[in-house]
């Protein structure tokens, strides 16, 4: 099994506008000992278990795709569990629900030099012997 993210934010939580995906598609694909792989993701021999999951991320269906959605408004972490009704053949992947605690913003001098990224800048100013004047730079980052 396969997501195409494991770590998701609630469509209304900030993480999501700051990038943090609010679904992911799922995956489930089977290899057999002659090499063969064939796509069990909506096979009705496919059980999915998302009991440990409940709370904050729920399993949807809509048309050929599964996914698996961020609800709620709090984070947490737990376990996508696959098993077949035909094998005894069962797989899981972790996920995390994320949640924004803080957006810390800072402006670094740029280009960057060794120590530039614990060197704080607030205010740009001149450089001395540049003509035409030129003025510092610096480049903005943010932590969720």
């Amino acid at each position: 099994m396969t997501l195409s993210s494991t770590r998701l934010s609630p469509a209304a939580n900030p993480a999501a506008a700051a990038g943090v995906p609010t679904s992911s598609a799922v995956r489930v694909s089977m290899t057999y000992a002659n090499g063969a792989t064939r796509d069990m993701t909506l096979d009705s021999r496919t059980v999915y278990n998302t009991t440990l999951i409940d709370g904050f991320a729920r399993l949807v269906r809509v048309g050929n795709i599964v996914a698996l959605e961020a609800i709620g408004t709090l984070g947490g972490s737990g376990t996508l569990g696959v098993s077949f009704t035909h094998t005894n053949i069962s797989s899981s992947v972790g996920i995390s629900v994320v949640v924004l605690d803080a957006l810390l913003l800072d402006a670094a001098p740029y280009p960057r030099y060794p120590g530039s990224a614990s060197v704080s800048k607030r205010r740009l100013s001149a450089i001395l012997g540049t003509a035409p004047q030129a003025f510092q730079q610096v480049s903005v980052w943010g932590t969720l």
